[in-house]
């Protein structure tokens, strides 16, 4: 997908990170965890432009098509991410491969294992492609439960459970939580369910196709409804349809409603630039999104 001239322009000329091949035989894991910090807060996840495409033209991404979408900061799901920083890693020099994990149905979200970062035999959890944001590669050294991470107005943590990893976290309003995927310990739930068995690409192919592509299937919530999760100014902000989640100075969630398309279209233009506004009209009629004041 890339060389190693390609990712080192990439981190430099996007990331903004400078002397990478310097700062990688000094400290690679140093290096990683600016990586995916920088990554997050520059490439949002976002669904509007597969909504804005038409039902019989969408498709999971080529490697050119992630390509060009994360160089040019238009960001995706997580396949766009994980996918494009599984090889950009690669390519610098790291030990990575694709894991498979269940969110609800059976692996429809692709992640990264880094391997021999620090020391033989570690291993380490990236995911720089998904709603829930996570800054930094967490260490999957632990022997029942890992540490408790807190970032912004969530906190995590991961847990062995009948030979598989799960990540549970707090709960937030601006995602439903089943019953079921409630914690008995205390009050959080169960987001996502993981092994580290190296995956190839085409083993994602058929949970893929299905989340761009069928409705109600799968991760089919991504066809049904806009949802944009990005950083501004190291806080995160959200968009749910016509909800705008933001994080507060103390790092609550807060949710405002947008009135109307032309409140949405700001919202866009704010946050994320970058994305053409000529995506919303598509997007707001294939979803027949609704708004309080109408137009």
């Amino acid at each position: 997908m890339m060389t190693k001239d390609d990712a080192i322009d990439f981190v430099r000329s996007v990331l903004k990170i400078e002397d990478v091949e310097e700062k990688f035989k000094k400290d690679q894991y140093a290096l990683l965890c600016s990586i995916t910090k920088k990554y997050v807060h520059t490439e949002p996840f976002q669904n509007l432009t597969l909504l804005a495409t038409k039902h019989e033209e969408r498709h999971c991404p080529t490697l050119d098509e992630i390509q060009k979408d994360i160089y040019s900061t238009v960001g995706g799901l997580c396949f766009h991410h994980n996918v494009f920083m599984k090889y950009l890693l690669e390519s610098l020099g790291y030990q990575v491969h694709f894991i498979a994990c269940d969110i609800r149905f059976p692996g429809n979200h692709v992640a990264v294992l880094v391997k021999e970062l620090i020391k033989p035999g570690d291993s380490y959890y990236v995911d720089v492609g998904c709603g829930y944001l996570i800054e930094q590669p967490i260490s999957m050294q632990f022997d029942e439960k890992s540490q408790i991470y807190h970032q912004g107005f969530i906190c995590y943590q991961f847990v062995r459970k009948n030979g598989v990893i799960q990540r549970i976290q707090t709960i937030a309003k601006f995602r439903p939580v089943l019953q079921k995927e409630i914690t008995k310990e205390r009050n959080w739930f169960v987001f996502l369910e993981m092994t580290l068995e190296p995956r190839e690409l085409d083993y994602f192919s058929e949970a893929m196709r299905k989340v761009y592509t069928v409705r109600n299937a799968h991760s089919g919530w991504f066809l049904n409804d806009i949802r944009m999760v990005h950083k501004a100014q190291g806080k995160l902000v959200a968009l749910k349809n016509t909800t705008f989640f933001s994080e507060n100075e103390n790092n609550e969630l807060v949710d405002t409603t947008l009135l109307s398309k032309n409140d949405l279209i700001k919202w866009v233009e704010k946050y994320t630039p970058q994305i053409a506004v000529s995506n919303i009209n598509p997007a707001v009629t294939n979803i027949q999104l609704q708004f309080e004041c109408g137009e």
